[in-house]
């Protein structure tokens, strides 16, 4: 791997690392001795929390579910538990577990990201199927009637009841359709014989429209379109509904709750879009601007990420490092034009994306501060990373070594995938609104962007926040038609008819919804 000092960079690094007197040797070791640990086995924990009326109503069903139907595993009765952002789904779920497993009754509880499966003691959705490091797509898997071989796997998955499923808006419908296929294979069955319990915000869920991706690729195969198909087939058999009302994160601002609501609904005022302008960075004071001087930046495109990380780096106080990955021989790849440069400087805030290990938290999503990079002879062979939240025992100073790892970056131009050695980090002044769903945040920075990316987006980045004073927004001007695109006319007309067949309608749409079609002239 080359490296690239820019100004006094390199006596600045060497100064850091003088915080960590032990040898490479020893850092590798430590990070081994990460990775090496295991699930810790799940142990039921009091939430001691005063439950609302209708997160009463779900706990109550499990209470008694469980002695009724445990023993018959007819697959028909999945459930689907919703809320607004910031309704306690999470916590509910949490003891929704715990009450399943008093009554030994066999469940996985998963979800995609590996931040929120580390913090709630799930499993990632992808190690629950057995599945790591894997580059092919879920339909590509499939296809491959690819069934993992992992012992612990198989044997959860032979004998789960109830396989929950948390965020559910950031899993595609072929991620569903492809857990089917693998229930049924293990168990040797025409039904998987599981209970699938969804958890996630209507507002913002995927499968009520589709894998927007699949929709809108013209190389897309029928075959794909139909496998996806499967998986929204299997969301919209739920049997049961239950609706958390109360939305307990954004208590504190009615007013912010009400223009969320309007947002998702396509149904903006004036009114909503002077009180999100009053937000805009230009209209702030410079003592707001202050408290917002350490806060993220959610944006609904990857290039605009980019572009923001770049400019940020390179004005980020302090010299910088370059480093440049190792690209495989017999990738015969491409001239990159230094898009998988990595370019770093001490103290800059970093994201891991790759989970290795659940149980520590070293997880996809993890944010920290880069402290220094550890070299032999003149290569980069650890980035020592002070992460938020993770103070294991045995780390020196509290950061956590992270070396390079081989990963697939695509196809070159005769089919053959292109591999590259680098570190798996990226900068975190900006992040996607997919990487950032979940979270909550004190302070926010929002870019919106000219129309809206996804349905659902918008209101997705300005929930993270519990008060519309926690959020700026650094678009020059907003205007109401990005909330009604006609774009998203058909969207809109899908999750309507999918809110009136799971009886929650009402409780989403008001009755003088906006008519998204006047504005479509």
């Amino acid at each position: 791997m080359i490296t690239e000092f820019i100004g006094n960079s390199k006596s600045l690094f060497e100064s850091e690392a003088k915080f960590f007197d032990k040898d490479l040797k020893f850092y590798e070791e430590v990070f081994k001795k990460l990775v090496k640990i295991k699930h810790k086995p799940y142990t039921p924990k009091s939430l001691s929390l005063p439950w609302n009326d209708s997160q009463q109503l779900v706990l109550n069903h499990f209470k008694t579910l469980p002695l009724e139907s445990s023993s018959s595993t007819s697959g028909n009765e999945n459930i689907f538990i919703w809320g607004q952002s910031g309704a306690g789904k999470t916590a509910v779920i949490q003891e929704v577990r715990k009450i399943l497993h008093n009554n030994k009754v066999k469940c996985i509880f998963s979800t995609l990201c590996g931040v929120l499966a580390a913090k709630n003691n799930f499993s990632t959705f992808h190690s629950a199927l057995g599945i790591r490091d894997c580059d092919k797509s879920w339909f590509q898997l499939y296809k491959n009637n690819y069934v993992t071989n992992n012992s612990r796997v198989l044997k959860n998955l032979r004998s789960v009841e109830y396989f929950f499923i948390d965020e559910i808006s950031v899993i595609p419908a072929s991620a569903i359709a492809y857990l089917d296929f693998l229930l049924r294979s293990v168990r040797s069955s025409d039904s998987p014989l599981v209970k699938f319990c969804f958890v996630g915000d209507y507002y913002q869920s995927r499968l009520v429209i589709g894998d927007k991706s699949l929709i809108e690729d013209t190389d897309c195969s029928k075959a794909e379109l139909c496998f996806a198909q499967k998986g929204r087939d299997i969301f919209k058999s739920v049997h049961y509904k239950f609706t958390l009302l109360r939305s307990e994160r954004h208590s504190q601002d009615s007013r912010f709750l009400e223009l969320l609501h309007n947002v998702r609904r396509k149904n903006v005022s004036k009114e909503d879009i002077s009180l999100l302008s009053s937000r805009i960075w230009g209209n702030l004071s410079n003592e707001e601007h202050e408290t917002f001087k350490d806060s993220v930046l959610v944006c609904p495109r990857n290039f605009t990420v980019r572009e923001y990380n770049t400019k940020s780096i390179k004005s980020f106080s302090g010299d910088r490092i370059i480093i440049k990955p190792v690209i495989k021989k017999n990738s015969r790849a491409l001239h990159f034009n230094g898009q998988y440069d990595l370019e770093l400087a001490v103290g800059c805030p970093v994201m891991l994306n790759f989970n290795y290990s659940v149980p520590n938290r070293i997880v996809n999503g993890l944010v920290g501060t880069l402290r220094t990079v550890l070299f032999k002879k003149g290569q980069p062979r650890l980035l020592m990373i002070k992460f938020e939240n993770c103070n294991l025992p045995y780390l020196q100073n509290g950061c956590v070594p992270i070396p390079p790892k081989w990963m697939n970056i695509g196809l070159n131009s005769v089919g053959q995938p292109i591999r590259i050695k680098q570190f798996p980090i990226s900068l975190y002044f900006a992040t996607t609104i997919y990487k950032f769903q979940g979270s909550t945040s004190n302070k926010l920075k929002v870019f919106l962007d000219s129309k809206e990316f996804h349905s659902g987006a918008t209101y997705t980045q300005l929930s993270r926040a519990r008060k519309l004073s926690d959020i700026t927004i650094l678009d020059t001007t907003i205007n109401i038609r990005r909330f009604l695109s006609p774009h998203f006319l058909k969207e809109l007309k899908k999750e309507q008819e999918e809110a009136k067949r799971l009886e929650i309608y009402n409780l989403i749409y008001s009755e003088d919804v906006v008519n998204c079609e006047q504005w479509c002239s």
